[in-house]
């Protein structure tokens, strides 16, 4: 897109309010009621992650060829308020980082032989998800849940003297299970899955020109929601895993290690599909 920057930064900003407005509504909802709550099952907790972040992106309008970078740039936002047997989450996420092509994109300058390989990836993700403890053993705890989010990937290739910008933006709902596992009184270990059922995709119709997109006269914005369509599984698939072990520090902190697998695929117009490996750091105040 022309505006991709532009675009980015205007999402950026809209994630942040609305990750603030649900905190505060949030609060409100679930702080009915919570005097009369056992304090051992009531938590919340405000965090910030930063790590390393894996990419392996093709675009089949673009490049025949898969594209793959890797870089500690990645960071992210994230709210959990537990009550009982309940628990609603808010994480925010980005990521920016260069992606390199398999080889040397050659051409002509000036009568001179150049190269290039620089490509750069940025993404942004806001998700909102509850959750509701299901079964509760010795050590073990199965929460099963669902998750509404929105992803924006783009991918700005570097083509001779030129950028053309690769972008799939999704908003999905998806159901999620957790499991939790004890280690000890301070250690614990998590794993989850979530599968998008229900998509609306926004996706590049062209590689190079898009006449609808320059003759449009609103915010890029409303531009993609406006392109998007509803998408069944056959055209669209994606999976989320995160392993997660998590040791409390103190009454108020927790340190966290998190190994994250993400895997997106549309088919339409041409293939696209981006997989990713994340490990990150992490650390949440409790209050």
């Amino acid at each position: 897109m022309n505006n991709a920057h532009l675009l980015f930064n205007k999402w950026l900003w809209t994630a942040s309010l609305i990750l603030g407005g649900l905190t505060v509504n949030e609060n409100t909802a679930m702080g009915q009621g919570a005097s009369q709550a056992n304090e051992s099952t009531r938590s919340t907790s405000l965090g910030i992650t930063w790590g390393y972040y894996a990419v392996k992106a093709q675009d089949l309008l673009f490049s025949p060829h898969p594209y793959s970078g890797g870089q500690t740039s990645g960071f992210g936002l994230h709210f959990k308020r537990t009550r009982s047997n309940q628990q609603i989450t808010v994480d925010l996420r980005a990521e920016m980082l260069e992606l390199d092509a398999p080889f040397p994109l050659i051409f002509q300058l000036n009568g001179s032989a150049r190269s290039r390989q620089d490509n750069h990836f940025t993404g942004l993700r806001l998700g909102v998800g509850y959750s509701r403890k299901i079964r509760s053993y010795s050590n073990w705890e199965l929460w099963l849940g669902g998750n509404i989010e929105t992803q924006f990937r783009w991918v700005e290739f570097g083509m001779a003297l030129s950028e053309e910008d690769s972008y799939l933006l999704n908003t999905s709902l998806s159901p999620q299970a957790k499991a939790i596992y004890q280690l000890s009184k301070n250690q614990t270990l998590s794993l989850s899955v979530q599968v998008p059922l229900l998509n609306m995709i926004s996706r590049n119709k062209f590689a190079v020109v898009d006449n609808e997109e320059i003759q449009y006269d609103g915010s890029d914005l409303s531009f993609l929601y406006g392109e998007g369509s509803f998408q069944s599984l056959n055209s669209f698939q994606s999976i989320d895993l995160q392993l997660a072990w998590t040791r409390t520090l103190s009454i108020h902190w927790d340190f966290s290690l998190t190994y994250q697998f993400n895997y997106a695929r549309f088919s339409e117009p041409q293939t696209y599909s981006m997989r990713k490996n994340n490990i990150y750091l992490g650390f949440a105040f409790k209050f």
